[in-house]
């Protein structure tokens, strides 16, 4: 089994300070005081991006995996092509312009400040695939996409014979291409995305039922998956609403969490198990990948996840 994934590459770096915390209109927001130095107590460098972090479940999972994108020519994407490389997943594309860049500020659980620099990373055109190594994919997983990114994985879904096709936008992307995320999700076989996500596409906001008899009135009958952090995830899926519920755990790091759970659940399904065991698998994924700081490291293979599956006493629900 071959799948390949289409997204970000990116560097992901953390500061962490010492940050005073103010409200301001119901908001919980970070504060610095101006003209200031602010002492960094601990930083981190790794590798992450929608594209290679679901590629890295994939390998991890044990799937032939190749990474579609656009890397940029500096020290940084030397650094993003060493972890495809060390991980042991291939790559798609063009190396050109600068590595798309995040700052993680501050990541304290489920609360930090991203801020995104996407470089080159939407520039990938449809003359910089290779077409030929793509003729045996699986899987298509296709995750943030804008530019001339989103029209090459556009160009990708029409012309790849993938048996799974999965998406997972963003809110910016959906904000930004509403038109493009729907042609995406209705040529697709799973399509997942958060809560809010989820109301931005729907254009309503509400419980996931709601959301989801929307969802399916506008992008048809698939596999329709809404995420929703400590509150678990809810799928549709042949005309049955079910609910995996997230264990009450501490949270390190949420990046990279949706990711995981998004790919597992793709991964899962393309190997054969029901949607019950799928987001069940996916979910104690997801808790793993939350444990680390990293949205790469936690990732668990599948003999540790079938390990953890069989001794999780969690129960799907039908809604």
């Amino acid at each position: 089994m071959r799948a390949a994934t289409i997204g970000s590459a990116t560097i992901d770096h953390y500061i962490f300070t010492k940050p005073r915390i103010v409200w301001k209109k119901k908001e919980e927001l970070i504060a610095y005081p101006l003209g200031s130095k602010i002492h960094v107590t601990k930083t981190f460098l790794t590798t992450g991006g929608g594209g290679t972090n679901s590629a890295a479940v994939f390998k991890k999972i044990g799937i032939d995996t190749i990474y579609i994108g656009r890397i940029g020519s500096d020290p940084y994407g030397e650094i993003v092509l060493k972890k495809l490389n060390e991980l042991g997943i291939g790559f798609n594309g063009s190396i050109n312009g600068e590595t798309a860049y995040s700052i993680i500020l501050d990541a304290v659980g489920h609360d930090r400040t991203i801020f995104v620099y996407k470089g080159s990373s939407n520039e990938l055109s449809i003359k910089e695939i290779d077409m030929d190594k793509l003729i045996d994919i699986d899987i298509l997983y296709m995750s943030n996409t804008l530019g001339k990114t989103l029209k090459t994985t556009k160009w990708i879904i029409r012309n790849i014979n993938a048996r799974i096709k999965a998406f997972n936008p963003s809110e910016y992307m959906i904000r930004e291409a509403y038109r493009d995320v729907l042609f995406l999700a209705k040529n697709s076989n799973i399509v997942i995305m958060n809560k809010e996500e989820a109301e931005l596409l729907a254009r309503i906001k509400g419980e996931e039922k709601k959301l989801i008899q929307k969802l399916v009135g506008m992008i048809g009958e698939r596999i329709i998956v809404i995420t929703d952090g400590p509150r678990g995830a809810t799928a549709y899926s042949s005309g049955e609403i079910y609910h995996v519920p997230a264990k009450k755990i501490r949270v390190i790091d949420s990046t990279g969490a949706g990711d995981s759970f998004a790919a597992t659940l793709t991964a899962m399904i393309a190997l054969g198990k029901n949607i019950e065991e799928s987001m069940k698998i996916a979910i104690i994924n997801a808790e793993s990948v939350i444990s680390e700081i990293g949205a790469k490291n936690g990732i668990l293979t599948l003999k540790e996840l079938e390990k953890k599956t069989r001794k999780d006493k969690r129960k799907i629900k039908k809604v």
